[in-house]
């Protein structure tokens, strides 16, 4: 009997009212003959909805499958890529592939099995088509789906092209590199997805109605890293104001509604859903500004440091990477999720631990000779005697350089006695 697929899995998504995206349009648009374009973004970034809008448009025929955890298993991830062919190429019978039969029969090895179904697939079709595989994140970690998925893209002819949405580097063995060296792929990834200050000021503006001033829209890009989700729940929140208003709630500061709204989202679809020792290093990595995996060893103890960091990377859980030539590898975290963080650091560890870490991330810093991180930690600590001994090594080249503002700053973050000390220095 042939399994039942539901129509609401391959059929695009009914679009709201959305902003059209013409620079992303445009460049799905110039790739669009490409055997493999990945769209790679964080929950809640707009992935979806940007190749549902694409498709619309397009001229090119498009398959669509949202995939679930069941089709972590090749059979049933067959069947729905031919129900969602059938379901546009309705010239074509498909149904004798659709009464194959759930497993290879005693005896047969799967993969040439996979090769005979693909070539039996792909023969019937003759013009140009798109497969797109929305959730890719969503199958298990070590789904056998994805050595088939790995041979549909290599061995799709040359007229079928593949779009898979995923919050999350596909797992090996779904290898695409290759591809990209060979220009037959196309990787777009959080930075083109995210909103830039011009399209948050259209979003507003078309989509809900309201107009911001230059200065209020850089606050607004600031806050969100032109995060989609986030500025989903920041209108949301401008909702319940009325018009004058809202550009004040704006520019004095983002206010704890938004935040709370923000913050509830990373608790359930982020935070939740981490091993407690991932959390736990989440929580404690909050305090540092530019992380390094070197430093996270010593300052947490943790010496998966560095595959913690590039685990959370890779899964697009709001972490972003940089290398630099002399430190390798640097994190840091997408400054509202680094919020949520902070504030998670604040009320699951007390006070008095948490001025230990602070004294800790101190003096590690002052070892590895970061003198200015060193200060601000200890003056976090309120370890006012380190913090003193470390002003007068920054003194004086704080003023040869010109910065007399600076350190005018870190001598007022000191109690008043402490400061009649330094001036005497």
């Amino acid at each position: 009997m042939n399994p039942l697929v539901n129509i609401s899995k391959i059929t695009p998504p009914t679009l709201p009212k959305i902003l059209p995206r013409p620079r992303l349009q445009n460049l799905l648009e110039k790739h669009k003959d490409k055997k493999l374009i990945l769209i790679l973004g964080q929950a809640a970034q707009g992935k979806t909805t940007l190749v549902a809008s694409y498709v619309k448009t397009s001229k090119t025929l498009s398959a669509w499958i949202t995939l679930e955890k069941e089709d972590s298993h090749p059979f049933p991830l067959f069947y729905s890529i031919v129900k969602s062919l059938q379901q546009v190429l309705k010239e074509i019978d498909f149904s004798h592939l659709l009464s194959l039969p759930l497993r290879p029969m005693e005896g047969r090895a799967e993969i040439p099995l996979f090769r005979e179904w693909i070539c039996s697939l792909f023969g019937l079709i003759s013009s140009p088509i798109r497969i797109i595989l929305d959730g890719l994140d969503r199958l298990s970690s070590n789904a056998p789906a994805f050595n088939f998925l790995q041979i549909l893209v290599e061995d799709a002819p040359q007229n079928i092209h593949w779009v898979l949405l995923s919050r999350e580097v596909p797992s090996p063995p779904l290898e695409f590199q290759h591809l990209r060296i060979g220009q037959e792929a196309f990787l777009l990834t959080d930075e083109e997805l995210a909103f830039t200050s011009n399209e948050i000021g259209e979003f507003f503006r078309k989509i809900r109605g309201i107009s911001f001033d230059a200065g209020q829209l850089r606050k607004i890009y600031s806050a969100t890293e032109g995060w989609v989700g986030g500025l989903i729940l920041l209108a949301e929140s401008l909702d319940g104001f009325p018009e004058p208003r809202r550009g004040k709630f704006i520019s004095d500061e983002l206010p704890p509604r938004f935040e709370r709204k923000v913050f509830q989202y990373f608790a359930k679809e982020i935070f939740s859903s981490q091993p407690e020792r991932v959390q736990k290093f989440l929580i404690k990595s909050s305090m540092i500004d530019l992380i390094e995996p070197d430093f996270m060893r010593d300052f947490t103890g943790a010496e998966d440091a560095e595959e913690i960091l590039q685990g959370l990377v890779r899964r697009n859980l709001f972490v972003h990477s940089i290398y630099a030539e002399e430190k390798k590898w640097l994190f840091h975290y997408h400054q509202l999720f680094r919020d949520f963080l902070k504030v998670r650091f604040k009320s699951a560890i007390k006070e008095e631990e948490r001025q230990s870490l602070f004294l800790k991330a101190g003096h590690l810093c002052e070892k590895r000779g970061e003198i200015e991180n060193a200060l601000k930690y200890f003056l976090e600590a309120k370890a006012y005697a380190q913090a003193g001994s470390v002003i007068g090594q920054l003194g004086m080249n704080l003023l040869q350089s010109g910065r007399k503002e600076d350190l005018s700053q870190w001598i007022l973050a000191f109690p008043e006695e402490f400061t009649h000390q330094l001036h005497k220095k």
